[in-house]
C-alpha cells in the first residue's frame, strides 16, 4: 500500500517548527512539492541554502510576516504565480498570554493578523487556483482553545474559535477530532444519522489510544493518523476507510480488522485514480 503526493504542490504556513514543521516533514516523504513560510529571515535563508544542494529540489521556504501587510501581500503575489496548489495548510499562529485587563490593543491586532486573517486572506486566494484546477484540500490548524479556554488566553481563544467559525461555514464541517464525552440525546442521535458532512468516531479503543493526548496522541495512534490521512487526500467515507457502526448509532469506531480494511480501500481508489488519469 502506497499513498504519495507526487506532483502535488502543498502549501503549509508556520513550517520552520512545531506542527508545521512536523507536517512539512511528513509530506516531503509523501513526495509532495512543498512551499513554505518562516519568520525568521536568517533561518529561512540557510533553509533555502541547504535545499539548493540537493539533486532535486522540491520545497521552498518563504519568509512571511503576517503582522506586517506588505510582506503578507509580497507573499499572496507570489503564491499567484503558482499555476496549482493542491492544499493548503494553515498552521502559522502565535499567542500572548495575560490577563483581558492588562492586554493591550497591539496584543488583539497581531494575534488575529496571524491566526485570523492570514488564513483568511490565503484561502481567498489560493481557492481560485483550486476552483480553475477542479481540485483543493484546505486544512485550517485550529486549537482546543477555540472551544475551551483558560486563564489569560481571552484573546488567543478569540482568535481560534473565529478560525473554527470560518471553517465551519467555508467548508460545511467542523473541526477534526472533536471531543464528546457525553451521551448523545434523541435529537443529536438524529441530526449526525441524517447529517453525513459531520461525523462523531470514537478511537478510545483503537491501537495507541492510551499514548497521551493532543498533538502526541496524533503521532502515536497510526490507526487514527491513518484515518485522517485517508480522509484528507482519498476523501474516502467512514464506512469504505474500514470504519463501523449500529445501526441506531451515529457512532463510528474501529473495526478490528481495520488495518486490512483501510489497506484495500486505499488501494482500490488509487487503482481507479490511476485508470481515470
Amino acid at each position: 500500500m502506497k499513498i504519495d503526493f507526487e506532483e502535488q504542490v502543498i502549501l503549509i504556513t508556520g513550517a520552520t517548527r512545531g506542527i508545521g514543521r512536523q507536517i512539512a516533514d511528513d509530506f516531503a516523504e509523501l513526495g509532495a512539492e512543498l512551499i513554505l513560510t518562516g519568520t525568521n529571515e536568517d533561518e529561512v535563508g540557510a533553509l533555502n541554502r541547504s535545499i539548493e544542494k540537493l539533486e532535486n529540489p522540491k520545497k521552498k521556504y518563504h519568509c512571511v510576516n503576517f503582522l506586517d501587510e506588505n510582506s503578507t501581500e509580497k507573499f499572496l503575489d507570489e503564491l499567484r504565480d503558482y499555476s496549482r496548489i493542491d492544499v493548503c495548510v494553515n498552521n502559522a499562529g502565535i499567542n500572548r498570554i495575560d490577563y483581558i485587563d492588562e492586554t493591550k490593543t497591539e496584543d488583539w491586532d497581531d494575534i488575529i493578523a496571524v491566526n485570523l486573517k492570514a488564513p483568511f486572506l490565503i484561502t481567498r486566494e489560493i481557492s481560485k487556483i483550486m476552483k480553475k484546477n477542479g481540485y483543493g484540500r484546505i486544512v485550517n490548524i485550529s486549537s482546543i482553545f477555540g472551544s475551551i479556554s483558560r486563564e489569560k488566553r481571552t484573546i488567543y481563544s478569540s482568535s481560534k474559535d473565529s478560525a473554527l467559525g470560518v471553517s465551519k461555514w467555508l467548508f460545511g464541517r467542523d473541526r477534526l477530532g472533536q471531543v464528546v464525552t457525553s451521551k448523545l440525546s434523541k435529537r443529536v442521535k438524529e441530526y449526525f444519522l441524517q447529517n453525513n458532512k459531520l461525523v462523531i468516531i470514537d478511537a478510545s479503543d483503537t491501537f495507541g489510544a492510551d499514548s497521551g493526548n493532543g498533538h502526541a496522541y496524533f503521532r502515536q495512534s497510526p490507526w487514527t493518523s491513518s484515518d485522517i490521512l485517508a480522509t484528507l487526500a482519498l476523501d474516502l467515507k467512514p464506512g469504505e476507510r474500514g470504519l463501523e457502526r449500529v445501526d441506531d448509532s451515529p457512532i463510528w469506531s474501529f473495526s478490528e480488522d481495520y488495518v486490512g480494511k483501510l489497506r484495500s480501500a486505499v488501494k482500490k481508489e488509487v487503482s481507479r485514480r490511476t485508470l481515470i488519469e
